[in-house]
């Protein structure tokens, strides 16, 4: 034999050396990603649903405080009606007349 012959000769073998290693390699390197890709994916739904509480916990939050509020100015408007009764007779009581109460939205149809 040639030295180019042996020369190609031994490049073929690492050649063939390494195509055999990657051959190996490829199976356990799958099974790798596959169980990382699992991994990210109950990942990703842990994430997903914690992100989901956080919204609702947001989202109760604020109904709360919205109901809150509207108690509130129920309670409110209940004093007002109240007061108005009261003005009401007072102004009767002084021989006036209280003008009609009319209620519409303000910008709003009536």
């Amino acid at each position: 034999m040639t030295w180019v012959a042996v020369l190609f000769a031994a490049i073929g073998s690492i050649g063939g050396i390494s195509g055999l290693a990657a051959a190996l390699y490829i199976r356990p390197t799958r099974k790798k990603i596959g169980a990382e890709a699992d991994k990210l994916g109950v990942d990703a739904s842990a994430v997903i649903s914690g992100e989901a509480l956080k919204w609702y916990q947001i989202a109760a939050a604020e109904a709360k405080e919205a109901k809150d509020e509207a108690k509130a100015c129920t309670e409110q408007l209940r004093a007002l009606r109240a007061h108005v009764v009261v003005l009401e007779q007072m102004m009767r009581e002084a021989d006036m007349t209280p003008p009609p109460f009319h209620w519409h939205q303000i910008g709003g149809a009536s």
